[in-house]
């Protein structure tokens, strides 16, 4: 998928798994949008083994919980935004025609419904629109309020 893909997708989820209605929503959903490009960080020879998996999505939020208990960021939930992105990324590769290596290192076989291409331009307007419908169905009642407010 492209990167636009990912960053919106990952927002919207992070909106409706309730991590806007937190202290630091939007810092949450900004961490969201980045866990969401972060697996591509592994282009290369082990594209889609490296960064794809659920190792190192579970041995990363490990980490972070670790340090986060050491160290105060004053906002709530930062592991779990990040690696909420993070597979957000991992479940819409897992459409592509290769696949995802979900169980990297343990295994080299690639999962997935792999239905289209990363670039396709359908496949990545699909997801693109199913973001943004979560996104206005999550800002619904602010974008009433300020409609609302505009009326004379």
């Amino acid at each position: 998928m492209k990167r636009t893909t990912h960053v919106l997708f990952a927002v919207a989820i992070s909106g409706l798994m309730g991590l806007w209605s937190v202290n630091g929503g939007p810092f949450l959903a900004l961490i969201s949008g980045l866990g969401g490009v972060i697996p591509d960080l592994d282009l290369g020879k082990y594209h889609r083994r490296l960064l794809h998996n659920l190792f190192i999505v579970v041995l990363v939020y490990l980490l972070l919980e670790y340090l986060t208990r050491y160290i105060d960021f004053g906002i709530p939930y930062i592991p779990q935004a990040l690696v909420l992105g993070w597979l957000s990324h991992i479940f819409l590769d897992s459409f592509t025609v290769r696949g995802v290596a979900l169980f990297y290192p343990f295994s080299n076989r690639y999962y997935g419904l792999k239905k289209c291409r990363s670039n396709g331009f359908l496949c990545n307007l699909f997801f693109i629109i199913v973001s943004i419908a979560i996104l206005v169905y999550l800002l619904r009642d602010q974008v009433i309020h300020y409609a609302s407010f505009l009326q004379f």
